[in-house]
């Protein structure tokens, strides 16, 4: 004869409900993503971002050419070829705007031992100093400048005669002169300038100051 065993409810029902349990579990998350996928998703566009960046500041175009239409130099220009000219003969069209005067000293004094005549031209007669160039020379001292003065136009027409360059006799602070020489970073007489100066050969004067 057969035996039957009789199993207790709550054991037999057990692995039917976890069944079932994962079976809703599972078909729960597949309703669930379905029903995300067919959702609408909205984007939201952000404004432009415009930068906010200070203006480029523009450069002045500088006041002076560097070559006038005569083909002469201004100091602004001449400055610009000084460490390529390396003694290259140049004609400058400037203002005197400063001239050396060796220290006059009491009777008695010590006085120093004055420099040798030098002058500083510039595009404008108020040019600033880091603008200006220094001309050299175009005397030996102050002594030659006084004896040329004193001979006057008859001893420079005597000296060209001969020809040679009369020492200047009319340099004065404001005049426009067109000034011929060598173009260099330091003389041959020992001034040095980082502007570059010009080694005086000869020069014209065109305009006389007021």
């Amino acid at each position: 004869m057969t035996k039957f065993t009789t199993l207790p409810l709550a054991h037999s029902l057990a692995p039917r409900l976890g069944l079932l349990l994962i079976a809703g579990l599972f078909f729960g998350a597949s309703s669930g993503c379905d029903g995300l996928g067919g959702a609408s998703v909205l984007v939201e566009r952000l404004p432009d971002i415009e930068p906010n960046l200070p203006a480029v500041p523009k450069i002045p175009p500088p006041e002076f050419p560097a070559v006038y239409e005569d083909g002469t130099y201004s100091v602004y220009g001449a400055r610009q070829r000084a460490r390529e000219a390396n003694g290259e003969e140049i004609e400058v069209t400037a203002r005197i705007v400063r001239i050396y005067h060796p220290p006059s000293c009491e009777r008695g004094e010590t006085c120093p031992r004055p420099l040798a005549p030098h002058l500083f031209i510039g595009d404008k007669l108020d040019a600033e100093e880091r603008d200006l160039m220094m001309v050299v020379g175009y005397a030996a001292n102050q002594a030659e400048i006084d004896d040329a003065i004193r001979q006057g136009a008859r001893g420079a027409e005597r000296v060209r005669a001969q020809g040679m360059v009369p020492v200047p006799r009319d340099f004065r602070p404001g005049n426009l002169i067109r000034l011929k020489g060598e173009l260099n970073l330091q003389s041959s007489s020992g001034f040095s300038s980082s502007n570059g100066l010009i080694e005086y050969t000869d020069h014209v004067t065109l305009e006389r100051a007021q």
